[in-house]
């Protein structure tokens, strides 16, 4: 493999520091600096959504990309939803500044809901969260 993650660790957990946001507070709230933070939603959003009665939708909150995951009765109204956004967290002790993940977070309290690279398992656990399928 070659590139930005060819340094990727054999648990394939480990990447690379994401880029700094540069010059971040003069840009429009909705700049979007991480091209990881935005793939990684995409593709959450794409394995939440393939289950009957759950949709997803991109939206901005904090000049960052979060996924909203709604659940749909089968009148196609709001049932329930969640904001999940994606977060690199740095590795702490051993020295190690340059490691870290990506995690899926629950935008509403900060709680990791799962690695970033587990996208599957993270898409149940969110579906598992909210009140199930439409009827």
């Amino acid at each position: 493999m070659s590139g930005r993650h060819a340094s990727t660790s054999r648990t394939g957990s480990q990447a690379a520091p994401p880029v700094a946001d540069v010059g971040t507070r003069r840009l429009p709230p909705a700049f979007v600096p991480n091209r990881e933070r935005t793939a990684y939603l995409t593709s959450l959003a794409g394995a939440v959504a393939r289950v009957r009665g759950f949709v997803t939708a991109f939206s901005v909150r904090d000049g960052k990309p979060v996924v909203n995951v709604i659940v749909l009765d089968a009148a196609g109204r709001n049932r329930a939803a969640v904001t999940v956004g994606c977060e690199y967290v740095r590795r702490r002790g051993a020295g190690d500044a340059r490691g870290g993940a990506w995690w899926f977070v629950d935008v509403r309290d900060g709680r990791r809901v799962a690695p970033a690279t587990e996208v599957a398992a993270a898409a149940e656990l969110i579906r598992a969260g909210l009140p199930g399928e439409a009827a």
